[in-house]
């Protein structure tokens, strides 16, 4: 899959929260090489891969737009590219190491979701330029959103609201609200959220309807949203025919 040769699988950008430096991290670690010598060099003998990456990332850095950061790229199955830079937050206190651990969280949108919508573009079964709403059919019926293009969700232009904090639909003066949450695995309280905390089915169809009914800006510039993120597993399950973990 020509599209699907490179994925940078962890380019695990952060700041304080979520990660947890290795105290054996060296600074001869900072960098890793492996079959990086195969590929092209500019004259200075730094190979091209490398040059690009550690141009986007530099510049990141010097911008703030994230204090450091570690980049992982790997080709059926072997590492070609790992490299760290920067710090772990912005007072430049502790730097980045190769093996420094890291909460994925919004990176599952990149190693998880995106991988399954270029290998779906591939197969033929999405157009980027059609409307969203022709996988995710209440779209249709929404005038604010029966237009927007798969094109313009991912590149966050699409004035999708930016998120929803759905937390607060299953917590009442501070507890978990048991029509929604709750600690085994037990009939419909079958959609696990954590470890010991289950969530009710029906609240993933209140989640959709939540996404469905939200806020559409008629501006159509930058804006992050990852609520269309939310739905894209139901859309992956419906095109494929197989489950999202599968696919």
């Amino acid at each position: 899959m020509r599209f699907l040769i490179y994925i940078l699988f962890g380019i695990l950008i952060g700041n304080a929260h979520g990660q947890v430096a290795n105290p054996q991290t060296t600074p001869s670690e900072k960098r890793q090489h492996s079959p990086l010598a195969s590929q092209s060099r500019s004259p200075d003998g730094i190979p091209s891969l490398e040059r690009a990456v550690d141009s986007i990332i530099t510049n990141g850095i010097k911008k703030e737009a994230f204090p450091g950061a570690q980049v992982l790229v790997a080709k059926q199955g072997d590492i070609i590219f790992h490299k760290a830079y920067g710090y772990h937050t912005y007072d430049s206190l502790r730097p980045v190491g190769l093996h420094d651990r890291y909460d994925l969280a919004s990176v599952t949108k990149i190693t998880a979701a995106l991988p399954a919508l270029m290998k779906m573009y591939e197969d033929g079964l999405i157009d980027l330029d059609a409307p969203f709403s022709d996988y995710w059919k209440p779209w249709k019926y929404r005038k604010d959103k029966s237009d927007l293009t798969l094109r313009e969700i991912l590149a966050h232009q699409a004035g999708l609201t930016p998120y929803i904090v759905f937390l607060n639909e299953v917590m009442k003066h501070g507890k978990l609200k048991k029509r929604f949450v709750r600690k085994e695995l037990k009939g419909k309280f079958s959609l696990r959220a954590y470890e010991d905390l289950y969530v009710h089915r029906r609240f993933q169809r209140k989640m959709y309807r939540m996404i469905n009914r939200s806020k559409v800006s008629a501006e159509k510039k930058y804006r992050y949203s990852g609520l269309a993120f939310l739905l894209f597993p139901e859309v992956v399950e419906d095109l494929s025919g197989n489950s999202y973990e599968y696919y």
